[in-house]
C-alpha cells in the first residue's frame, strides 16, 4: 500500500472498524497482522472516533467508546507515547481551529483576500497534524446536525476553501491539494446525486481535477 498520507488515515480506520466487529479476544491478532500501522495515527485515529461518538450522544455507545479509550491508552504505553502528545487531535485547540477557519471561509463570502490573510496568519498550523484532523472534526461537526440547510451551508463552506486552498500561491502545495481533497470529499457526503444533482455534478468535477492534479504530481 502507498503510504500517502490520506492512504494511511483510511487504513487507520479500516483497522478500528475491524477490531469493533472482531470476536472477543480476536484483537491482537488483528494488531499483529497490521504491525506496520500500529503507531501514534492509530491511537489518535482510536480517540478520535471515540470523541465522535461521545458527541452524537448515543447512550448505548458508551461502553464502545470506553473500549476505544482504553485501547487507545494500552497502546500509547506499548509504544511509549506521551498520551498528552498523542492526543493533540482531540483536543480542544485544534476542534477551536478548524471551526475558525471555517467559520472565515462563511463569513468572506467568496472573497479568497480574506481566506488568504487568515493563512498567512496561522502558518504552523498548515501542516501535516492538520489535514489527519480536518476530516475527523468536519466529520463532528457534520454530526452534530440534522438541519439540511444547515448542512448544505457546510457543503458550500467546504468547496469555497477548496477554491481557496486551490488558488493560495504559499504554503506547501502538496498540502493545499491534499485538504481541497478532503474539503470535496466532505462536501459529497452532502451533495449527493439524488439530493443536489448540479451541486454534485460540480463538486465531482472539481474534485476530479484535483485528483488529476495528484496524479500528475502537481504537489511540489
Amino acid at each position: 500500500m502507498s503510504d500517502t498520507t490520506e492512504q494511511r488515515q483510511a487504513a487507520y480506520q479500516e483497522i478500528v472498524l475491524s477490531l469493533l466487529q472482531c470476536p472477543q479476544n480476536d484483537e491482537d491478532r488483528i494488531l499483529a497482522a497490521n504491525s506496520e500501522l500500529v503507531d501514534q495515527g492509530l491511537v489518535m485515529t482510536l480517540l478520535a472516533i471515540a470523541e465522535m461518538m461521545t458527541e452524537r450522544q448515543d447512550p448505548e455507545a458508551a461502553g464502545t467508546i470506553e473500549w476505544l479509550i482504553n485501547l487507545a491508552e494500552q497502546l500509547a504505553q506499548k509504544l511509549g507515547l506521551d498520551m498528552g502528545e498523542a492526543t493533540r487531535m482531540n483536543d480542544n485547540e485544534d476542534r477551536d481551529f478548524v471551526l475558525e477557519l471555517l467559520q472565515t471561509v462563511a463569513d468572506s463570502e467568496g472573497d479568497g483576500e480574506i481566506v488568504h490573510h487568515f493563512f498567512d496568519a496561522h502558518p504552523n498550523r498548515f501542516n501535516q497534524n492538520l489535514l489527519a484532523i480536518f476530516p475527523l472534526q468536519a466529520e463532528m461537526l457534520l454530526a452534530n446536525s440534522e438541519d439540511p440547510d444547515w448542512k448544505s451551508s457546510i457543503a458550500a463552506t467546504l468547496v469555497n476553501l477548496a477554491v481557496d486552498l486551490n488558488q493560495f500561491p504559499r504554503g506547501e502545495r502538496w498540502l493545499n491539494l491534499e485538504l481541497s481533497i478532503e474539503c470535496y470529499r466532505l462536501a459529497l457526503e452532502i451533495r449527493t446525486r439524488a439530493d443536489f444533482p448540479e451541486d454534485w455534478a460540480t463538486t465531482q468535477m472539481n474534485l476530479a481535477t484535483a485528483l488529476k492534479d495528484r496524479i500528475r504530481g502537481d504537489r511540489a
